[in-house]
């Protein structure tokens, strides 16, 4: 629980786009320990939560990677905002 809580103060305090993702994934990493189930119901929806948050950090990261490249097609753009939208689950990207 105390990962859960360090990782949104990290996210809340951040003032770059690197350190949200930080404190997103530290966030991550501190639920995944809470959410582990007992039944297949359980570790399927716990799987399928954690697919999402990977697609998303992987999202954000090929974002900031192609705009420290300097190509700046503006697609780095879409991509970090389509990474942190996964990461906090805005819609569409709530399922």
């Amino acid at each position: 629980m105390v990962r859960v809580l360090v990782g949104i103060i990290i996210s809340l305090r951040s003032v770059r786009m690197l350190r949200v993702w930080v404190g997103m994934e530290v966030g991550f990493l501190g639920v995944i320990g809470v959410i582990r189930g007992q039944t297949v119901g359980e570790v399927e929806s716990t799987m399928k939560y954690f697919i999402v948050q990977v697609l998303g950090s992987l999202c954000f990261l090929l974002g900031a990677m192609v705009g420290c490249a300097g190509t700046f097609l503006g697609v780095e753009v879409i991509l970090v905002l389509v990474g942190l939208s996964f990461k906090v689950g805005l819609f569409p990207f709530h399922f």
